[in-house]
């Protein structure tokens, strides 16, 4: 089953730029429901603002936000097996034309499963692991000079309360779905 790329990747997790930009267009359809204002008029008005600098408390997404969305607007169909999802990760890759590596060694006990050197950002895929040790392996990951941030792509709940930084890098997890 050939990968497809999805229309409703959630913004939630990259960020408080997406937060607030997806906050304000949900405002933005809520006022035009309650005034009867048509779309245009009000999208205009929120884009005037914006550019006016009214909403000041936005800022630009990272590079590692920037990627981490666009992982998640792809549907993945391996949710299980570790390695059938890493060779969908590695064809999305190619899709978005990342230059990367694939099993990037970066010192002698870390090897992370693809390393951006471009953007300097690691990605790991996850489908099985308590939540400590994947916590563990993504923080011995940031506390290499190699690495700015890391990106975890996993079908577990349970791996989503990783903390967005960890040893002072930003952590980002893609959540595609799946198994607690």
């Amino acid at each position: 089953m050939p990968l497809r790329k999805c229309r409703g990747g959630s913004a939630r997790d990259y960020g408080d730029y997406n937060v607030r930009v997806s906050e304000e267009v949900c405002r933005c359809y809520a006022n035009r429901q309650e005034t009867g204002e048509g779309a245009g008029a009000t999208i205009l008005r929120r884009w005037t603002n914006l550019r006016l600098g009214k909403l000041s408390q936005i800022r630009t997404p990272s590079k590692i936000d920037q990627i981490a969305a666009q992982l998640q607007e792809w549907s993945f169909v391996s949710i299980v097996v570790e390695g059938r999802l890493q060779y969908e990760v590695r064809h999305v890759l190619n899709a978005l034309k990342y230059k990367y590596q694939q099993e990037h060694r970066l010192d002698a006990r870390s090897r992370v499963d693809f390393y951006l050197p471009e953007q300097k950002i690691g990605i790991e895929v996850k489908t099985a692991g308590s939540p400590s040790k994947v916590m563990k392996q993504i923080q011995r990951y940031n506390e290499c000079d190699q690495i700015k941030g890391m990106i975890l792509i996993t079908s577990r709940s349970r791996h989503t309360d990783i903390p967005e930084m960890l040893a002072g890098k930003p952590v980002r997890v893609v959540f595609i779905g799946g198994i607690r």
